[in-house]
């Protein structure tokens, strides 16, 4: 990797905020610190806009209707209510380009407390560099880390299975699984889409879920999308009433785009949690095996940003305890995209796009404005 000091803007001469991730979080946060004249840097490990969107399966057709997709200042121009990944993918890249948002392909190792700020350490090997910055935004969102619960995401058990094991991450189209048995781990709205996407093209799909059944909803009631309503309504939830919900995880329910009738049909089979894969096979909880070819977790992600101060309070998922999108303990240190950061709506990108304009509003009046607490400083390294 190049130098970071020359994939950097030249400091400016006071104060300058960093923000982590070039997708939908850090995109939105660059805008409304762009639009407040407050000086930022715009980083991200690959260097490109979309984060996680980058690295989707193009044809996915996303959950939410475009118009929760949209980030401040430009709505989506689109006649089709949902979008797949490369078409969301190529607004993104539309938005930076549009509010002239530059992404340095830099990778963040470090972000510590310092007397005058937040020292944040970037780059790689000999490129390593530490900079000071009076505030940083971590926008990277959740879906960096995919995840495979053990002992399935180990060697051993790819080895003495024999088949493919992916994740949903890594998933390229029905196309690849035909004629094929298919096994999803997982009933959520990915394992839903996936089993949908499989029916009828692989020889056998069979969606493994831990109780052995599935719950979806309807994608609509009395012609009324229920995304539309229940996306409008969140923001209004107030975060004491779903503390549990904000510390342990909310459960999203997949939306049945058939796969009801697919499965009265047998079409598509539901059993229980997986016990084993291997020689081919797998066992399930119930003692009952059937032979497969192809293993997909859709079992979502991890947050894991080693990057953060150590001494941050977490919740049991491992998310950063916030309030109102700010670190407890760590003045300056904002994350957003997660949970319940600040509103019950915040880590869907509707909620991101109205968290970013708050919380650049709170960084300007913090550090920025006239009378502010926190002097002036040049960025470190520079």
């Amino acid at each position: 990797m190049s130098d970071v000091d020359s994939l950097l803007p030249a400091p400016p001469p006071s104060k300058k905020v960093l923000v982590i991730g070039g997708g939908p979080t850090g995109l939105a946060m660059a805008k409304c610190l762009g639009e407040l004249a407050i000086p930022y840097d715009l980083v991200d490990r690959h260097g490109e806009a979309g984060g996680s969107f980058a690295r989707m399966y193009g044809r996915v057709r996303l959950a939410s209707p475009r118009r929760f997709l949209s980030l401040p200042g430009m709505p989506i121009a689109s006649s089709v209510d949902y979008l797949t990944a490369d078409e969301y993918r190529r607004y993104l890249s539309a938005y930076a380009t549009r509010f002239n948002l530059p992404i340095a392909p830099v990778r963040v190792q470090r972000i510590s407390l310092a007397s005058n700020g937040l020292d944040v350490t970037l780059g790689e090997d000999e490129s390593m560099r530490t900079h000071c910055y009076v505030a940083v935004v971590v926008g990277t969102g959740m879906n960096d880390h995919p995840f495979i619960p053990p002992p399935f995401n180990t060697d051993e058990c790819q080895r003495s299975f024999g088949g493919v094991i992916v994740h949903s991450e890594q998933w390229r189209g029905a196309d690849e699984v035909k004629g094929k048995r298919v096994l999803i781990v997982g009933s959520g709205m990915r394992g839903i889409e996936l089993a949908e996407e499989c029916a009828g093209v692989a020889s056998l799909t069979i969606i493994s879920t831990r109780g052995g059944v599935i719950s979806v909803r309807s994608p609509g009631t009395l012609g009324l999308d229920v995304r539309r309503l229940s996306y409008s309504l969140l923001r209004l939830i107030p975060l004491v009433a779903i503390q549990r919900q904000c510390r342990l995880g909310f459960k999203y329910r997949g939306i049945d785009n058939g796969i009801k009738s697919l499965v009265r049909r047998g079409v598509v089979q539901v059993r229980p949690g997986i016990r084993s894969l291997r020689d081919g096979t797998v066992e399930f909880v119930d003692s009952s095996r059937q032979m497969v070819d192809v293993v997909v977790f859709a079992t979502g992600y991890r947050y894991d940003m080693e990057f953060l101060p150590p001494q941050i309070p977490r919740t049991p998922l491992g998310y950063p305890s916030v309030k109102r999108g700010a670190c407890v303990g760590i003045p300056g240190l904002y994350v957003l995209g997660v949970p319940c950061a600040v509103a019950a709506d915040s880590d869907f990108v509707h909620g991101i796009a109205i968290d970013a304009e708050l919380i650049a509003n709170t960084i300007r009046s913090q550090f920025f404005d006239r009378g502010s607490a926190i002097p002036a400083y040049a960025v470190s390294g520079g």
